[in-house]
């Protein structure tokens, strides 16, 4: 075994040990005795237990808290006046500075876990403000505890964890030299796996007694377009009418300053906008009031650029002047979950039609760019409109010229693609402006071609 391997093993061992603590006082009947009291208690501010969390990213045992406090509960003297293992005393201390009742807990990583269980709100699925324990043992017994601060769509979690990267040896040498730290990168929540990025295995989620409000958070109900995994197909120039449906998921009601807006990047411009939107980055906004739990339609147009090509758009909620939906302390969705493909492809009006057939074709749909831009036996290509990516009418390297099925531009990659410019020139393609016009530079080129045959024929004769 490396240096390096002995050394994480022996820090996660210490983390352990750091973490688990002996029960205290607080057995499950204890805790039991207190069930009914609690279950009174109000909700609690997912978005503020994230929130202070986050602020005390770097804190340490003795440190100054993001409060003006020096520790978190009994983190600095609770190892006969020296540090103790805090993990717990951490989350506890976030807990309770967020307004939830931590009556039950203690500096022991498993009494999150009987107190979840004893009050009905251990559960296998994670919320942002929720403790996540790991390495459950029995009799409130537990290796470590930390804060969710993020859900994924795809699953995965972020967390902050208290006692983090502390130098082997004693307790009080762990402990004081431990810190508040961002796990990361995120990492997979399921109840029985064991992320690397941790090294120990997720026990369960424990939200606070009430449960947990979200703060500004929605999740997808429905769209009036195919998911991004399939293209929505325009032609340049149209119009199509348009929703996404979401779910207020979260503990604020929406109102009109909730909007759907452009993400990934934020208040990006997009080339979709029209006039039914409030602006370019925002497409449509709330109407009247959306209580948690309801749903509500965002409806507005998607209009087609003029330039043909593949496009992806994002978009995501943002409660104006106050926060995404997306923030940290916010219930999401991420800015990257709400996508729409776009397939833009040339309309009957648009300059370049001529092109092609987007389906692949011949360059004879292109009105005289196939007939007229055949092959010549000089080598010099059809003048088919604009080409795509790699589709017809640049010159063969082998000296011969392209079909008539490969006149044409091709398939989907036919015409402009998304912010290059017309494709193919770096081919020596031309770019006709019209089916008729590339009919002539057709001409043109075989003319071309057979003035040149002409004069290498001359010359090997005057070379004889």
């Amino acid at each position: 075994m490396s240096p390096r391997i002995v050394l994480v093993a022996a820090a996660f061992a210490a983390l352990a040990s750091a973490c688990s603590g002996a029960p205290g006082s607080s057995s499950p009947e204890e805790l039991a005795s207190s069930h009914a009291a609690l279950n009174a208690t109000p909700q609690v501010s997912g978005s503020s237990i994230v929130s202070l969390a986050l602020a005390n990213v770097g804190g340490s045992a003795c440190g100054t808290n993001s409060l003006g406090g020096t520790h978190f509960e009994t983190s600095c003297t609770g190892n006969g006046g020296q540090p103790e293992y805090w993990c717990a005393d951490f989350a506890q201390w976030v807990w309770a500075n967020s307004g939830a009742d931590t009556t039950g807990l203690n500096a022991a990583a498993g009494s999150f876990y009987c107190y979840g269980q004893n009050n009905g709100t251990l559960s296998n699925t994670p919320q942002p403000g929720a403790a996540v324990v790991f390495d459950y043992q029995g009799n409130c017994v537990a290796d470590h505890v930390a804060i969710v601060t993020q859900v994924n769509s795809d699953g995965t979690i972020e967390t902050v964890s208290g006692d983090w990267n502390g130098q082997s040896g004693t307790e009080a040498q762990f402990s004081s030299t431990s810190s508040v730290v961002l796990n990361s990168p995120a990492y997979n929540s399921a109840v029985g796996t064991s992320p690397g990025v941790m090294g120990m295995t997720i026990s369960g989620y424990i939200s606070p007694v009430g449960g947990l409000s979200q703060g500004y958070a929605a999740s997808y109900v429905s769209q009036s377009f195919p998911l991004a995994s399939t293209a929505l197909k325009m032609t340049t120039g149209q119009t199509i009418a348009s929703y996404i449906e979401m779910k207020n998921t979260g503990g604020l009601p929406w109102d009109s300053k909730t909007r759907l807006a452009t993400s990934n990047p934020r208040d990006r411009m997009s080339v979709f906008a029209d006039s039914s939107w409030i602006s370019p980055n925002r497409l449509a906004a709330v109407t009247g009031t959306v209580q948690p739990g309801s749903t509500f339609k965002f409806q507005f147009n998607l209009h087609a650029p003029n330039k043909p090509g593949t496009y992806y758009e994002y978009f995501n909620l943002v409660e104006e002047g106050v926060a995404w939906f997306s923030d940290p302390g916010q219930g999401g969705p991420p800015d990257n979950d709400l996508e729409v493909q776009v397939l833009v492809v040339a309309g009957p009006d648009t300059p370049d039609s001529g092109a092609g057939s987007s389906s692949g074709g011949s360059g004879s749909s292109g009105s005289s760019s196939g007939s007229k831009g055949g092959s010549t036996s000089s080598g010099s290509g059809s003048g088919g409109g604009v080409t795509g990516s790699s589709g017809g009418g640049s010159t063969s390297s082998g000296g011969g010229s392209p079909s008539g099925d490969d006149a044409g531009a091709a398939g989907d990659d036919a015409g402009w693609t998304s912010g290059d410019g017309p494709t193919g020139s770096s081919r020596g393609c031309s770019v006709a402006s019209s089916g008729a016009n590339a009919g002539v530079t057709g001409w043109l080129v075989m003319g071309l071609g057979a003035a040149l045959s002409l004069g290498r024929r001359r010359r090997r004769r005057t070379e004889r």
